[in-house]
């Protein structure tokens, strides 16, 4: 933020309750100024009317004829304009003055306890001086509802919304400081804002979302029985006593012809600069979906928007790395080795079972695993994974900076001060306790119930994280072996054979945790239910934190198997048990016995993750995208002509889906897991930002149609920002750096490669010093392999080659006549220079994981995660509110 701004301070409206707009001497010269400038701004918004209408728009609003008539039920913006005429398109009462701030929905079920309760509810309604009007169901579906229209008056919105939080104390909420102009784009929001608050004219001059607001949360403190523990709407509505409350959106989506366009609703500015792919490159109107759905919806966007920028950054740094390794000739010899291989080399086993994994012909089989290994394992790879590991981190403290700016701009900096009771802790106890303190009535929690629920959560957690990595090794260890044995590698192509049934593999694991992750989150919200906890923003914390713990054990498991067992797991070419107990250990025997091939394993892991994200990012969002083309969207205004014309707006959206708490916190899930793909192991991958920013693109403009057309009008409590989800991002971020470094030091090949040109000046005979001839009857001394090498009936050369810095028992004797041999293979030592490998290899990660903690912590340190002009400016207007509050009180 500007410092120049916050020197010049922000101010109150001129006599809260009073704008300027409504002087009694200039009122109708103000309303044609404003008419006329409206006009013009439409001009300049591009709302496409040319494309749209025919005539094209005076400052006059003009008649237009009809356009043919179309078919009822095909979604498209109806064009009839008597529709419009009537009390259904404006969403108010039948004096048509009065906007509708609350719909509830009421089930006439002629149960008498229920319709006691519902009275009751709705007399206080009446006596916390709101106004309320009932209507009948029209729709056949909806005979058995009464819908029940409440306004606030603007009395009672000056009293509640200053004791609720919701009123905001500067002018248009710091509207002033919206920049005029934004790069790639000609939107104005600051007019934007400033016509949709003009539609309603009202003294206090309230958004529409906040009027809403508003009337919620008196209801959700409201009591509705004699019983002091029987308050609030939620409470009500997991009764099943009130079947539903939502908010209206304002009138339709599209412009009409017939429409005063002084009167432009946010919808409508959304709609046509927010929605759709010609809007794929712009910057979103975060000030105006503030607006129109509240912070919680707008600091979901406002996040993704800033996190698509750093994914800009992240997927141009990996085209370079991916780009660099195609051009790179450090490897070419290697490349020649295997692909020219003159001498007709073969691969040993890649498993314990000798038909599942065969012997395999070198240049047959891994040519293209060759290619593509020199291409994501170049030699520019570790500043790639330097970046990653810093990208992450820094990204977290820049939109810290970022949110602490929009909590000052949208004016919601309090709301961590006010907490919010949850109805259903008060239902656990049948009367509160005195404190003996301060003599309240406060409601406690026994000390032995406090250890008993704090015991199940604990057990929970516990038992999904040794589930989430049992199922994957027991699929790995007893079920890996016999898919091998059914997918041989003659039923693929040679060179692809390997990655697709890695590739098959992974689909399996991920539907099987797929299961196991649906039964946990039933499972975890049971729990969370279970805990109790006091307030509204306690329960989202668990309820978040045990998300993210499900979706990350049911997805990385199998890539943490790829990345860090199975490269490090792997002893050339087994290993001799010297007691019988010791080889009983199945897991350990074939662990030990499983490789990548002659090539590092940072392929499989490529393989993997590629695959994982595809089934769990890319996947679900074009099934869904698929369902919305091919199956029929309903909206409010694509029901049919004759509904449209005479069923009222809050019956058609009635029939909308909602959007609760759930559904957001679902897609902030889908965002950490994305988030955790993106960091934890994109070293081996690192195209995957490119295709999350894709994702992510169309993503938007399909949440934005989502929540604009197909959904009623969110409606949910403010919150200071991320919240918790924040720290579970920046905890991802920092488990990059352990995640990328073991991916560097075992899936990679960068330490050999500097171990060997430190001892060598160029890469000749680099394949030979990485790889380890082994006589293949040699495979009957070993316990893992000897009895499938015996029932095997296939080819069987003379010997082969593992990956491996070893040596030939006599050719070892022959090279080290006086060396003594303290810890060997059968027949095969490893050579000096493998021990030296693997102390570099274990120096190297702590090494790199220590370093970069270092260097983020620095940066955290050095990058302040508020503007110092936003924190002055905070606690001056802190100042200036209390001084306020008191002198008015």
């Amino acid at each position: 933020m500007d410092r120049k701004y916050c020197r010049k301070f922000k101010y109150f409206r001129d006599q809260i309750g009073v704008p300027a707009a409504v002087d009694n001497n200039n009122t109708v010269a103000t309303e044609e100024n404003e008419d006329n400038r409206a006009c013009h701004k439409i001009k300049l918004y591009k709302f496409n009317l040319l494309s749209k209408f025919t005539q094209v728009v005076d400052e006059t609003p003009q008649e237009t004829p009809p356009e043919p008539n179309v078919e009822e039920e095909i979604a498209v913006e109806p064009t009839d304009e008597e529709q419009f005429e009537t009390h259904s398109f404006t969403g108010t009462f039948r004096d048509e003055k009065r906007r509708i701030d609350l719909m509830l929905v009421i089930p006439d079920d002629k149960n008498l306890e229920a319709e006691k309760i519902r009275t009751n509810f709705l007399l206080n309604i009446i006596k916390a001086g709101l106004e309320i009007e009932l209507e009948y169901g029209l729709m056949e579906k909806h005979k058995n509802l009464i819908f029940v229209k409440i306004h606030a008056p603007d009395m009672l919105l000056e009293e509640y919304g200053e004791k609720l939080g919701v009123k905001k104390y500067f002018k248009e909420c710091h509207i002033e400081y919206i920049p005029l102009k934004r790069i790639f784009t000609r939107n104005s929001e600051r007019e934007w804002i400033e016509l949709i608050r003009s539609n309603y004219k009202s003294p206090l001059n309230y958004s529409n979302h906040e009027r809403s607001l508003v009337v919620y949360k008196i209801l959700l403190q409201m009591r509705f029985g004699e019983h002091q523990n029987n308050f609030g709407l939620q409470r009500l509505l997991n009764m099943n006593i009130i079947a539903d409350a939502y908010a209206l959106h304002d009138g339709p989506y599209f412009l009409t012809r017939r429409q005063d366009f002084s009167k432009v609703s946010g919808r409508q500015i959304l709609y046509y600069n927010w929605t759709g792919l010609c809007n794929i490159f712009k910057l979103q109107p975060l000030n105006v979906i503030n607006e129109y759905f509240g912070s919680r919806i707008g600091f979901y966007f406002a996040f993704l928007q800033f996190y698509n920028l750093g994914l800009s950054i992240a997927a141009l740094g990996g085209i370079i790395i991916t780009l660099l390794g195609i051009f790179d000739k450090t490897y070419e010899t290697v490349y020649k080795d295997v692909c020219h291989d003159k001498l007709n080399k073969t691969v040993c086993p890649r498993c314990s079972s000798f038909i599942g994994c065969p012997f395999l012909n070198l240049k047959k089989y891994y040519c293209f695993g060759t290619k593509l290994v020199n291409v994501l394992d170049n030699g520019y790879l570790h500043y790639y994974c330097y970046f990653v590991v810093l990208w992450g981190p820094i990204l977290m403290i820049l939109w810290r900076r970022r949110e602490m700016y929009l909590l000052w701009m949208w004016e919601l900096y309090n709301v961590k001060e006010m907490v919010s009771t949850r109805p259903e802790f008060s239902m656990n106890y049948s009367k509160p306790n005195q404190s003996t303190d301060t003599g309240l009535w406060k409601y406690y929690n026994s000390g032995i119930m406090k250890w008993l629920r704090w015991i199940l959560s604990a057990s929970f957690v516990i038992i999904c994280i040794f589930l989430s990595f049992f199922i994957p090794i027991k699929l790995v260890i007893y079920e890996y072996d016999t898919l091998l044995e059914i997918l041989t590698p003659d039923k693929f192509p040679n060179s692809f054979e390997k990655y697709m049934r890695i590739s098959i593999f992974t689909i399996i694991v991920l539907t099987v945790m797929l299961l196991y992750e649906m039964v946990c989150r039933v499972t975890a919200i049971f729990v969370t239910r279970l805990e109790n906890h006091k307030t509204v923003e306690s329960y989202e914390r668990s309820m978040a934190m045990k998300l993210v713990m499900i979706s990350f054990c049911a997805t990385f498991p199998i890539m943490i198997h790829y990345s860090w067992f199975k490269s490090n797991r792997f002893y050339v070419p087994g290993r001799i048990y010297t007691t019988q107990k010791f080889a009983n250990y199945y897991f350990l025997r074939h662990m030990y016995a499983r490789n990548c091939g002659i090539n590092p394993c940072i392929d499989d892991v490529f393989v993997a993750l590629t695959v994982s994200f595809l089934c769990k990012q890319i996947l679900p969002k074009f099934l869904l995208i698929c369902k919305n083309l091919f199956i029929y969207q309903r909206t409010d205004y694509n029901q049919g002509r004759n509904i449209n014309k005479t069923i009222p707006c809050w019956e058609r959206e009635y029939r909308l889906q909602s959007i609760t708490e759930r559904t957001l916190a679902l897609k902030y899930n889908y965002l950490a897991l994305q988030f955790g793909f993106v960091t934890l192991f994109v070293s081996a991958s690192p195209l995957i930002p490119l295709l999350a920013l894709i994702v992510n693109l169309l993503d938007i403009r399909y949440n934005a149609n989502q929540f604009l057309l197909a959904s009623r009008r969110a409606l949910l409590l403010d919150r200071s920002g991320l919240d918790i989800w924040s720290n579970m991002l920046t905890i991802i971020s920092y488990l990059s750096i352990l995640s990328n470094a073991v991916l560097m030091a075992w899936s990679s090949r960068f330490i050999k490669r500097r171990f060997y040109l430190s001892n060598n000046n160029t890469m000749d005979n680099f394949f030979a010093f990485t790889t380890t001839r082994f006589v293949s009857q040699d495979f009957l001394k070993l316990s893992t392999m000897s009895k499938s090498f015996k029932a095997y009936k296939g080819f069987i050369p003379n010997d082969c080659y593992y990956p491996g810095v070893m040596l030939y028992l006599p050719e070892y004797k022959v090279q080290f006549p006086n060396f003594n041999i303290f810890y060997f293979y059968p027949n095969y030592v490893p050579l000096p220079e493998h021990y030296q490998i693997k102390t570099q290899e274990n120096s190297s990660l702590i090494i790199y994981e220590y370093v970069g903690l270092m260097v983020v912590l620095l940066a955290q340190y050095l990058i302040s995660g508020t503007s110092k002009d936003v924190e002055d400016t905070i606690k001056i207007e802190r100042k200036l509110k209390e001084a306020y509050i008191t002198y008015t009180g």
